[in-house]
Formats: structure tokens, sequence, C-alpha cells
């Protein structure tokens, strides 16, 4: 679990181990086209931490 490090330590030994990658926009938006979506929109949004910076994003996309 990513958050794993906010629990007490016999809690995190339950928890199962998990690993996660950070993509790039291009990764994913490529990603969306080659999976056959047509990708209608792309917003960013701002970091919770640094608000003049991206932070997390919206795609919306059509299978076609």
């Amino acid at each position: 679990m990513a958050h794993a490090r906010f629990y007490d330590e016999e809690i995190r030994k339950q928890i199962p181990k998990c690993h996660y990658r950070k993509y790039t926009i291009s990764e994913i938006i490529n990603s969306i086209i080659g999976s056959g979506f047509t990708l209608e929109r792309f917003d960013e949004h701002p970091s919770w931490e640094n608000e003049k910076l991206p932070g997390e994003f919206t795609a919306i996309a059509i299978k076609r």
C-alpha cells in the first residue's frame, strides 16, 4: 500500500507490499490513443502542495 508509512508497525506488517510506477503524461496519452480511444479533453489540475505546479489531470476519451 502506498500509504503504509502512516500506519503503526504492527498494521504495516499485515499490509501487502505493492509497487507503483510514475508514468509521463506522454506515456499516458499515447496509451489512451493506442488502445483505440479518441482523446476528447485533457485538463491539468494544480498540485495540492504548490498550486503553480501541475499535480493531477483529467483525461476524457471516447472508445471508437
